[in-house]
């Protein structure tokens, strides 16, 4: 987790320092915007690669917890039924 939290402020500082090169350099060449373009590009894919990656986590850990809740719900709502049982059965 933590590499992927470094990898995600890397991609993140290089796209934000890249835009900055890109806004206040004047006379660039060619060559140095094909360099740029082609850093960008893969610093954009490696973002893109780590935020999905984190939302697929997160879906999963989604769809863990929705069956843990269901068995607290189960659990609370046999308990309830319980409880009732007791109390009509004790009138």
């Amino acid at each position: 987790m933590i590499n992927n939290l470094s990898s995600i402020h890397f991609a993140i500082d290089e796209l934000v320092g890249n835009a900055t090169d890109s806004h206040t350099s004047t006379g660039t060449t060619s060559a140095q915007s094909r360099r740029r373009s082609r850093k960008r590009s893969r610093n954009e894919d490696l973002l893109v690669e780590v935020l999905t990656t984190t939302v697929n986590k997160f879906g999963e850990i989604q769809a863990v917890a929705g069956v843990s809740i269901r068995r607290i719900v189960d659990c609370f709502q046999f308990e309830t039924e319980g409880a009732s049982r007791k109390t009509e059965s004790v009138r």
